[in-house]
């Protein structure tokens, strides 16, 4: 190599390494604005997505679910063994957490209990919520499963994962799922590296700036803040709207047994596997909960009569599977949420199951099965 061949080369090498510097500069300077409390990035967040920052430990909260990343168990519950509930939605509007500690209490069981269970919680999910969980020997920690999560084709069923990737979802995690392409992988894994809460809010972050843009140049109008979130209340029967039977909210419930994947390689399935492992090494114990949906609902979308294998197979392949009991159509509000007449009845129903079962043992007699 020449003296001014060289000479390039060197001058190139330090335009890479200058490159790179005023880059690694400009994504710190970046990080430091963008993260989950600036203001751009509540103003452009969705409800959906600031129900998931509440999930995650945000700076506010449903009054049924605690800061689960945030809890200062010793402060809280002292030495009691701790009861978790994880989930979905439905289970969140299946249980009442203070009514479920009271009557514990009232038999002599001096247990903590702690809800989170959030929209569209599935086991895979539930499994990566154990992160953040101060559980301990001696726990119990129960989860919800339903018809739906074990389909075949979840991912797009659920429409894919939206913000969940970026709250709960770690790479560990996020790898379990063949149907997600490898490079969306890679991606999401992102929202693990440091600064977590970088990419966490650039997405929200984003919508804000061009949400203020718009208003700036006048096409739209100005929004005063991001959505608010209100205590959740359980549905009541007034609740009970009509519309939730339109085409557009029943077009994807039907279900048969060719839609299913009761098999290793489903999403769902593996995370539940994963999910009942990690709590079993933590000391504690794990339930795996089934709450029936709406008589209508069997009698609307069930096609094939899949239910009955459905739960001889969990039953066989996760340990222990308890089955809550049905409820009249009454005690709903659509196909699958109980309403405030349901609640205390499924809540109640349960502890009877925890109060009757010691440690290491199958909750029996369980519920009758719908």
């Amino acid at each position: 190599m020449d003296e001014a061949t060289e000479h390039e080369t060197r001058l190139a090498i330090r335009m890479v390494y200058r490159v790179v510097f005023f880059a690694f500069v400009l994504y710190f300077a970046t990080s430091l604005v963008v993260h989950e409390d600036a203001r751009l990035a509540w103003y452009g967040r969705s409800e959906v997505q600031t129900d998931e920052l509440v999930a995650r430990g945000g700076r506010r909260m449903y009054t049924t679910t605690h800061h689960a990343w945030h809890l200062d168990r010793d402060a809280v519950w002292g030495d009691r063994p701790v009861v978790w509930i994880t989930g979905s939605s439905i289970t969140r509007e299946a249980f009442d957490a203070d009514l479920l500690r009271r009557d514990l209490a009232a038999r002599g069981l001096d247990w903590g209990v702690e809800k989170v269970a959030f929209d569209r919680g599935a086991p895979l999910f539930s499994w990566a919520m154990l992160d953040g969980m101060d559980i301990r020997p001696g726990d119990r920690v129960l989860t919800s499963v339903h018809y739906d999560n074990f389909r075949a084709d979840w991912l797009d069923y659920i429409g894919g994962f939206h913000v969940y990737l970026n709250h709960i979802l770690r790479p560990r995690h996020l790898f379990q799922v063949q149907s997600l392409p490898w490079a969306d992988r890679l991606e999401y894994s992102l929202a693990s590296a440091p600064p977590a809460t970088f990419h966490r809010a650039r997405e929200p972050f984003r919508d804000g700036l061009e949400g203020w843009l718009q208003y700036t140049l006048g096409r739209t109008p100005r929004r005063d803040g991001p959505p608010t979130i209100e205590p959740p209340k359980p549905f009541t029967m007034r609740e009970q709207v009509e519309n939730f039977r339109e085409l557009d909210r029943t077009s994807k419930l039907p279900l048969g047994p060719e839609e299913l994947a009761l098999r290793d390689g489903q999403v769902n399935h593996d995370a539940l596997h994963a999910f009942m492992e990690e709590v079993r090494a933590l000391g504690a114990e794990p339930w795996v909960l089934f709450l029936p949906p709406s008589p209508e609902y069997y009698e609307r979308f069930e096609r094939g009569l899949f239910s009955t294998e459905f739960h001889r197979y969990m039953r066989a392949e996760f340990h222990p599977y308890v089955r809550m009991s049905p409820q009249p159509q009454r005690n709903y509000t659509d196909y699958k949420h109980v309403n405030l007449h349901g609640r205390p009845i499924l809540t109640r129903q349960l502890v009877q199951l925890l109060a009757t079962t010691p440690l290491g043992e199958s909750p029996v007699p369980q519920p009758k099965g719908d």
